[in-house]
């Protein structure tokens, strides 16, 4: 699992990373942008703990780092 071509490893695990809805287009500046911190993670998703959810499963391509 990469995230902007950054394999996630163990150290990875609590760093912010943003989602990026597909419709905003790669703006990370959107409003309707998200941060969160990473708390897991599959071969299909990155579990993200945001402050509407724990453990919310994102697709690792709606994210960055930061």
């Amino acid at each position: 699992m990469k995230i902007q071509n950054i394999k996630l490893q163990d150290i990875h695990r609590g760093s912010k990373v943003t989602y990026v809805p597909g419709h905003v287009h790669g703006n990370a500046g959107h409003p309707d942008c998200e941060g969160g911190i990473i708390s897991s993670w599959t071969d299909r998703f990155v579990f993200v703990n945001y402050n509407k959810g724990i453990g919310v499963a994102t697709k690792a391509t709606d994210l960055v780092w930061g």
